[in-house]
């Protein structure tokens, strides 16, 4: 599927020097948040993008990678140095999920890439200035499939003789 770039981003990528920049958003829901949900962006400002307000917070990441081998994956470094991230981040229970998108400083409300809804897989900090959380999407490999048995006794019509 192509990617819907920003014109902005668009002209930045074949200018010579540009004064554009592409900034991260980072999307956490999990429902022990308040809200469900925070918002933050990788700018030294709040950004809005389609009217939710991204909060400013040091963080990196890289787009997810994509293999055969299984699930997207993706290591993001949160910077914490004022331990201003709780400590739900390591002990949250139930599924926790992340999205990463990029946009156009000019244009936040276009997503020039996204890596659409991640599974949080494991956080850890061998450093307490820094987080590093593993996100991931499900690896449905070992599901079954299908994913119950169609028995004549339980679905009729598809063993009806013709």
């Amino acid at each position: 599927m192509p990617l819907d770039l920003a014109p902005s981003l668009l002209a930045a990528q074949a200018a010579q020097s540009t004064g554009e920049v592409a900034l991260f958003l980072l999307t956490i829901e999990h429902p022990s948040l308040p809200g469900g949900v925070l918002r933050f962006t990788n700018n030294t400002e709040t950004v809005t993008s389609r009217g939710q307000p991204y909060e400013p917070f040091p963080f990196l990441v890289p787009m997810p990678t994509y293999s055969n081998d299984g699930p997207p994956r993706a290591q993001i470094t949160i910077d914490n140095v004022h331990q201003a991230i709780p400590t739900w981040i390591f002990d949250a229970e139930g599924e926790v999920w992340v999205t990463v998108e990029v946009v156009a400083a000019s244009e936040p409300d276009i997503a020039a890439q996204t890596s659409g809804r991640l599974l949080w897989a494991s956080a850890s900090s061998d450093d307490p200035a820094k987080i590093d959380i593993t996100v991931g999407g499900k690896d449905l490999r070992r599901a079954s499939y299908p994913r119950r048995a169609y028995t004549p006794d339980r679905w009729q019509a598809l063993h009806r003789a013709s």
